[in-house]
């Protein structure tokens, strides 16, 4: 019978550690210095699955493993001692494995036995030398334990995929010995790689619809905008601006989903050019123009401090602008929008800057509650709440789209340093401050518009 499936291969030490790994282990030869208080409470720390416990072959001086130690003087520790000149050779004289690992692997005592071979064998190739150097370097000059990325090789050819944390053994009269405890991280390697295979596939399933549905909706708005400029009937014309309308929401809506499908699979980032902020921010401001004059709202601004060049991503910034611009000309009533945009330094790297862009509106204004969500995502409302000089006007939702245009746009804000913030407009409205960190660039003339790469 072998000592690990047996009885306990000592009455004290052995059963204080008993109940840790299970009925016969640790074996005798180590059975005392497993009972040291430091190494309990170690291993009432760690979660695991299965352990093992080693000890150095005579010489083992912290030096990298396999420079071709010999054999010559290492002593007989017993049945794990007999490992052979390798075992020699590698730095590990003796290898006893709980019955918890043995049941990781698939394999029992026999199939699996307490060898130095045996315990390299069950260590995948690529990570041996790594864990035996670690081996020797704690031989050599015991610390804190260490965490160690480990595969291991199941009976049935499978790789178990490991998280082990080893800790030199307390003291004692023998050689210098470890222990590593390990938590099977298996199943939830499987699970992550199911769910990085589910968001590829979704991703490119959102991709196809765009592409699939952005020809008709374009073809929708367009024959809605011929038929409203063609007809002289009003109901007519209503009907046709409706359908214009719904063509626009769901194009957005789409949009706004494949953005939504492009921060989940991490693509925030986007290329670096050379641009003029001041220059982005008034075309962003210009496109919205004729639909601010139509609604009787007065566009500000104010670009002084904003001139350019500068490396930055400049499409990032267009959009989310174009986003809060959208939205503040939908509750402005037949008011005011203001846009501020500054340059200021941000050390204490050299060259770096910060870029901010204030949209206001005097419109309604924002509950507290509904201030602290509007970041998040299908956030809608309920309402954007009357504030000071706005009380006469009615509350009307906060957004009639997707409600994903905020989320995004402090997820794309983030990416590139900066952030998306939203205050109180004093006298009434909101204001979105958009920062986002850029460095100042040499570059002018017509890179400043933002098409050259920035360095």
């Amino acid at each position: 019978m072998h000592d690990d499936e047996g009885a306990p291969g000592g009455a004290g030490p052995a059963d204080a550690a008993g109940p840790v790994f299970g009925s016969g282990w640790p074996p005798a030869p180590i059975a005392a210095r497993m009972a040291d208080p430091a190494l309990r409470g170690f291993l009432a720390s760690a979660a695991f699955d299965g352990a093992w416990v080693v000890t150095a072959a005579p010489g083992a001086d912290g030096a990298v493993p396999g420079a071709g130690r010999a054999e010559q003087g290492r002593p007989d520790h017993g049945r794990g001692g007999a490992g052979g000149a390798d075992g020699a050779a590698r730095g590990v004289a003796a290898a006893w494995m709980d019955p918890g690992m043995r049941r990781l692997l698939g394999h029992d005592a026999r199939s699996l036995p307490d060898t130095p071979e045996a315990w390299r064998g069950a260590i995948h190739p690529a990570d041996l030398d790594p864990t035996l150097t670690a081996l020797h370097e704690m031989f050599a000059a015991p610390g804190a334990p260490r965490d160690l990325p480990l595969r291991l090789l199941r009976r049935d050819g499978e790789l178990a995929t490991v998280r082990c944390r080893v800790m030199a053994l307390p003291g004692g009269d023998g050689p210098p010995a470890a222990i590593g405890v390990q938590q099977d991280l298996t199943g939830l390697m499987r699970a992550k790689t199911g769910i990085q295979a589910a968001s590829a596939l979704k991703s490119a399933f959102i991709s196809d619809l765009r592409h699939e549905l952005r020809t008709p909706l374009n073809v929708i708005l367009g024959a809605a905008e011929l038929l409203e400029q063609a007809h002289s009937d009003p109901m007519l014309r209503r009907l046709a601006a409706s359908a214009a309308a719904a063509a626009r929401q769901a194009a957005e809506m789409l949009e706004g989903v494949g953005d939504l499908a492009r921060i989940e699979a991490g693509e925030t980032m986007a290329a670096r050019s050379v641009f003029d902020p001041a220059a982005l921010v008034e075309e962003a401001v210009s496109i919205f123009a004729p639909a601010a004059e139509a609604a009787g709202v007065t566009l500000e601004l104010s670009l002084d401090g904003a001139r350019g060049p500068v490396a930055g991503a400049p499409g990032r910034l267009r959009q989310v602008l174009s986003n809060l611009l959208g939205n503040a000309l939908t509750h402005s009533g037949a008011g005011r929008i203001a846009v501020r945009a500054a340059l200021h330094d941000a050390p204490p790297e050299p060259g770096a800057l910060l870029l901010t862009i204030d949209v206001s509106d005097d419109g309604r204004g924002m509950s507290d509650a509904l201030k602290r969500v509007a970041f998040e995502r299908h956030v809608q409302g309920p309402e954007r709440a009357p504030s000071a000089g706005g009380a006469g006007r009615a509350a009307r939702p906060l957004s009639g789209g997707s409600g994903l245009g905020l989320f995004i746009s402090r997820t794309l804000c983030e990416a590139h340093g900066g952030t998306l913030t939203v205050d109180d407009t004093p006298g009434g409205g909101v204001t979105f401050r958009i920062s986002a960190r850029v460095r100042r660039s040499p570059a002018a003339g017509g890179a400043a518009r933002g098409g050259a790469p920035a360095d």
